[in-house]
């Protein structure tokens, strides 16, 4: 991970995603942050219901996009209002 990439973080939207196998599943969160810099860890909050949360559980690990403000509605909808699943 590039540690520049920690000063993007702040208040706004994320699309947190993560792998089981050949699956894969993403959401929506806005609760993400910086834990510590060195060695450079982040925190995010999932709800343990969630697919996403099962997914992290099981293979160890995520991905975090930043969400610009002018992503549209329908690309959150996407993530945001219903589970996405990339092999169903």
């Amino acid at each position: 991970m590039d540690p520049r990439i920690l000063h993007k973080i702040s208040y706004g939207l994320y699309l947190i995603c993560s792998k089981n196998e050949e699956k894969i599943n993403g959401q929506i969160a806005n609760a993400l942050f910086q834990v510590t810099a060195e060695p450079a860890t982040i925190a995010v909050s999932i709800n343990k219901q969630n697919l996403t949360h099962k997914y992290i559980e099981k293979s160890n690990f995520f991905t975090v996009s930043i969400l610009s403000e002018n992503t549209p509605m329908s690309f959150i909808g996407n993530f945001g209002f219903k589970i996405w699943k990339r092999y169903r």
